[in-house]
């Protein structure tokens, strides 16, 4: 079932309809009906298919921004003495990222997105269904059974249940539970098509949301960063999904199975690769199999793999998804979200971060400017007074290099400004394609 079609374009359209709740409401029969049955399975992958011809424009658009903002961007900023340019490349990213994904997706506009990630059967699933309340009738993610492999699914809280797969074209479709956890590595084993070409994401909304996680907080489950079969053919790589994903979110929950024995050196290569911008909670998945030496054990390895890694962490814990328990006397998983929960009660809206950011850069870039114009006229006033040909000729040496970088600023300023205002443009010309 496909949504209305004053839905076509619409990228902002999150209104619930009867018949999608009544598509959610059931978790049907033991046994997957899309993976058994031929027909369904063929009639949800039609459902799925892109309706429109604008999947090639918008894919331009977006490797048009990628390209704005990773190549042509540090390039105006590499003359910046006071600037950390990777830095800031990386964060103007992740908010332009982030604004993208609220145009396209309206339930996560002013939402602080806590990512969950971590390798393939980490418990990433399991570990959001164990907090959400098991008192409420809720969506769960499916577990154990290579769940929406290469698609993001984000969980929000809403007022009712409901699932939506958000395609490359802006088409919007409401899924019944089934057919989301048919959306598998098993269902491309069996019919050879895999979902992650033209569905960019699903969206689960749930009455289920805790007190301890705000309602301002979204909750992102990533593919695992390793691939979950090796010989798939898709050609659509795990792992540059979810390092794409992660480094666009506010919060990072890293996922670690308890038989891993510490964070390894692969998980620390990843992370180090998306750049976190705030301390990562690290939670040792299914600790109720181990002894609390065990279990002690494995956190202090973690904390000191991180440390020497130095990539900064809120805590480690060892945790249950299976029983919802943390365990080794510690509540460290609630202070976490209560931590980002008062954090999102504050967070700026992203076109806002962006004028910041816009606002900072271009203090600096005239700081900059204005300092090294002072060092020119100072070298100016030098070489005027002196009076040693060799000084001379060693001080018009230094005036040419200074007054290239007097250039050189002057110049990648402009260029800033033209790569900000084009990058806007691009951002608002999405919701056109």
């Amino acid at each position: 079932m496909s949504v209305p079609d004053d839905e076509e374009y619409d990228f902002f359209g999150d209104a619930f309809d009867e018949a999608m709740d009544e598509e959610c409401d059931a978790e049907g029969a033991e046994g997957n009906v899309y993976l058994e049955d031929h027909d369904r399975a063929i009639g949800l992958a039609a459902s799925l298919l892109p309706r429109h011809n604008h999947f090639s424009k918008r894919q331009e658009v977006l490797a048009h921004l990628d390209h704005l903002i990773d190549v042509r961007m540090v390039d105006a900023m590499q003359h910046l003495a006071t600037v950390d340019v990777l830095a800031e490349s990386r964060h103007l990213k992740k908010l332009s990222d982030k604004l993208l994904a609220a145009k396209q997706i309206r339930a996560l506009n002013n939402k602080t997105v806590v990512g969950l990630g971590g390798r393939f059967s980490a418990g990433k699933s399991s570990f959001i269904n164990s907090r959400l309340k098991s008192d409420a009738e809720t969506i769960l993610l499916p577990e154990n059974q290579n769940p929406t492999t290469s698609i993001p699914t984000y969980v929000v809280s809403g007022p009712q249940n409901g699932i939506r797969a958000y395609l490359q074209d802006g088409w919007i479709v409401p899924l019944e539970l089934e057919a989301m956890q048919a959306m598998t590595h098993d269902f491309y084993e069996k019919y050879q098509i895999g979902f992650a070409r033209f569905v960019r994401s699903l969206m689960v909304y749930t009455n289920a949301f805790p007190k301890e996680i705000s309602r301002r907080i979204a909750l992102l489950d990533t593919p695992g960063y390793n691939k979950a079969d090796a010989d798939t053919r898709d050609s659509i790589s795990d792992a540059r999904i979810t390092a794409k994903q992660l480094q666009s979110v506010d919060y990072l929950i890293w996922l670690v199975h308890i038989d891993n024995g510490t964070v390894g050196a692969a998980d620390l290569d990843f992370l180090r690769q998306i750049h976190p911008e705030q301390p990562i909670l690290v939670v040792f998945n299914h600790a109720d199999e181990k002894t609390d030496g065990e279990k002690e054990q494995v956190v202090r390895a973690g904390k000191i793999a991180l440390e020497q890694a130095g990539v900064p962490y809120f805590d480690a814990v060892a945790y249950s998804s299976r029983y919802g328990e943390e365990y080794l006397g510690t509540d460290r998983i609630r202070a976490f979200f209560q931590s980002v929960s008062k954090a999102a009660d504050y967070q700026q809206p992203v076109p806002q971060e962006l004028a910041e950011l816009q606002a900072r850069m271009d203090a600096i870039y005239d700081a900059e400017e204005k300092e090294a114009s002072s060092q020119l006229y100072a070298l100016q006033e030098t070489i005027h007074d002196a009076e040693d040909i060799l000084s001379i000729l060693s001080l018009l040496r230094v005036y040419r290099r200074k007054s290239d970088r007097v250039r050189h600023l002057s110049r990648d300023h402009q260029a800033f400004e033209r790569l900000m205002e084009k990058l806007m443009i691009g951002m608002i010309s999405l919701s056109h394609h």
